[in-house]
């Protein structure tokens, strides 16, 4: 029986989903094809992976107002090419290749799978009546998390449908006592509680409302800022005569000794996997809904608290409570259990998993089909 081609398409290739395709791309169940593009202006890189089924797009971006629309240039003859079984896409709607890619459903004869992250509570009227139109064009849907489901639901979209994947990362545990001693004394850390944040460093990202919370916490309190971006320079001349928030910047290669150092994580705003790096650590959290994951990666009074309504009092009096009613221990070892359900490997299994399902309903289709059209 001849192996099902399965093409996945992505606006970039950032270097946290790189150990996710790798794997499938290594599959020996489905013959796994991968398209991102170029110049990823998202996470400021352009990786590309050593492997013959990774191909190159262009991609071009148009910014109107907080509104981005996202074109694939000579995307078709690629498809052509590769011939695929199945396709799957990030279900955005203002992606105009996308919509371009279910009108070649029909003419290519391939199932198409939304990659969805959607959570939002309300979409806003236009968005919402272009999502029911555009949902209706997928075969199947490849969820982030439940919330994401949910989202899907709302849709009308059938649960048999869906398959929650629980995005996921691969992480590093080599930890490095050396290097761990020397961030340590670099940043004055000795006998502080020490809260950590790794992301990006954006505007929407709310990192305010965590720094203004520190501030309240006081001096045995230190919080370490690991990431980049846009947002930076202005955060630290806001906070710059704050001694106890100190901003590290991107840390890729050895990120895993701030999560050791650290005694709890927080998420102010939007975000997602580093909740699920916290987990592997051992961390308690403290997290907004984030990307909507942390509905199933944060459980209130067991690993940490999910604060719904952030605010920088409802963020310091949430990790005040972990270190006076001495939680951190009871925290940090429900996280490890979590990180167990939600792992790495298990994400690659579900996406596995979620295709089958989709190629599974398929079959059910046409027999069901074929039994309709018989006398």
């Amino acid at each position: 029986m001849e192996i099902k081609k399965i093409l996945i398409i992505q606006r970039q290739l950032p270097f946290y989903r790189v150990p996710l395709f790798e794997n499938l791309l290594k599959s020996k169940k489905y013959d796994f094809y991968l398209i991102t593009g170029k110049n990823d202006s998202v996470s400021g890189s352009d990786v590309e992976l050593k492997n013959p089924k990774h191909f190159k797009m262009i991609n071009k971006k148009t910014k109107i107002k907080n509104f981005e629309i996202w074109k694939h240039i000579n995307l078709e003859e690629k498809i052509r090419k590769i011939r695929p079984d199945v396709v799957i896409i990030e279900a955005m709607v203002s992606n105009i290749s996308n919509w371009k890619i279910t009108r070649l459903k029909k003419k290519f004869n391939f199932k198409l799978i939304g990659w969805v992250c959607g959570y939002q509570n309300y979409t806003g009227k236009i968005k919402d009546l272009l999502l029911r139109k555009f949902f209706k064009k997928f075969d199947y849907f490849l969820a982030y998390h439940t919330a994401a489901k949910k989202f899907l639901t709302h849709y009308r979209i059938s649960e048999n449908k869906i398959t929650i994947l629980h995005n996921s990362t691969k992480t590093n545990f080599n930890y490095n006592k050396k290097e761990i001693n020397k961030i340590k004394n670099k940043y004055s850390l000795k006998n502080k509680k020490i809260v950590l944040y790794v992301g990006r460093i954006i505007k929407s990202k709310k990192i305010e409302i965590l720094l203004e919370a520190i501030k309240k916490l006081g001096d045995n309190y230190a919080c370490l800022i690991v990431g980049k971006g846009d947002y930076l320079p202005c955060l630290k001349e806001k906070y710059k005569d704050i001694k106890n928030i100190k901003f590290v910047g991107e840390v890729i290669q050895s990120k895993e000794n701030y999560f050791k150092i650290a005694d709890v994580f927080a998420l102010p705003g939007p975000g997602g996997l580093a909740l699920n790096e916290a987990l592997y650590h051992g961390l308690p959290i403290v997290s907004s809904l984030a990307d909507g994951c942390a509905e199933d990666l944060v459980i209130n009074d067991y690993n940490g608290f999910l604060i719904r309504k952030m605010s920088s009092s409802g963020l310091a009096d949430k990790i005040k409570y972990i270190f006076n009613k001495n939680k951190k221990v009871l925290y940090a070892k429900n996280s490890l259990k979590l990180g167990k359900k939600f792992s790495f490997e298990n994400f690659v299994k579900n996406f596995i998993r979620g295709v089958s399902k989709c190629l599974e309903n398929s079959k059910n289709e046409k027999n069901i089909n074929y039994c309709r059209g018989t006398p």
